[in-house]
């Protein structure tokens, strides 16, 4: 009776053992990964998925989902993926490289309205770091301010060079804090189009007209949701309506 019970405990602990394995991320990361080598694509997707299930996020899993995506030929589902791994790794090189490569196959290329936020400076601020990381400089620099101020407040014969220091360093406070505002606001918006050739309409209704077409693959302005459909604004500026089935939010269910 006694190697009864422990051989129950035995399989008991050996089957927690082989779930646990079989549940861990970093497993099932290796495993999709040889999927994606071997050309199985659409069980790469569903192991990547499987994880992001989990509660597991990064940039190389995205990463990967979106080279799965584009594989497999979703080039909307691809770019959505890509640009979620840009939320987490900006800087990436093989990121930037697929991203750009997959936005070349959207068949409608749009201009695009940047106003301030085109400006050099601000773009390689905007495209290179993370909220996150913006939000821990903006810290550094108010530390650098109170740190000039007290030096001001302790040396007589030099003290404007301290209080110009903290000024210039309060300036750049202040332009990285609008930096992370927007950049915030267009990420809480951001989102892609996953269908070919979607009509955006004058209306949130069918028979709204036919206002302007999209891409699949286009990435647009989510400004308002209600009843199924979205108002969007593509990126030079226009706006309409489209079904909300027809776009995902970069920041939405599953994403970032």
């Amino acid at each position: 009776m006694k190697k009864i019970l422990l051989f129950l405990v035995f399989l008991f602990y050996a089957g927690a053992a082989g779930a646990a394995a079989e549940n861990d991320p970093g497993e099932m990361f290796r495993e999709a990964n040889e999927l994606y080598q071997k050309g199985d694509y659409g069980e790469a997707i569903r192991k990547y998925e499987n994880i992001l299930v989990s509660g597991t996020m990064s940039g190389p899993l995205y990463f990967n989902l979106g080279n799965a995506y584009f594989r497999k030929g979703e080039l909307g589902l691809s770019i959505l993926n890509y640009m979620r791994a840009g939320l987490m790794i900006p800087r990436d090189a093989d990121l930037r490289a697929n991203l750009s490569f997959a936005r070349s196959g959207v068949l409608r290329k749009v201009p695009r309205e940047e106003g301030i936020w085109g400006f050099k400076p601000i773009e390689f601020l905007l495209d290179n770091f993370t909220v996150n990381e913006l939000t821990f400089a903006v810290s550094g620099l108010f530390i650098l301010v109170l740190i000039c101020l007290l030096a001001a407040s302790y040396t007589h014969s030099f003290r404007k060079y301290p209080v110009w220091a903290a000024v210039l360093f309060a300036l750049g406070a202040v332009v990285l804090t609008a930096v992370i505002s927007h950049k915030a606001r267009v990420n809480s918006r951001e989102a892609v189009v996953l269908q070919p050739d979607v009509e955006a309409k004058f209306g949130p209704f069918a028979s709204g007209g036919k206002f302007f077409s999209l891409s699949e693959g286009m990435d647009v302005q989510v400004l308002y949701q209600k009843e199924g459909w979205a108002k969007i604004m593509r990126s030079d500026g226009k706006i309409g309506w489209v079904r909300d089935t027809q776009i995902e939010k970069v920041m939405g269910a599953g994403g970032a």
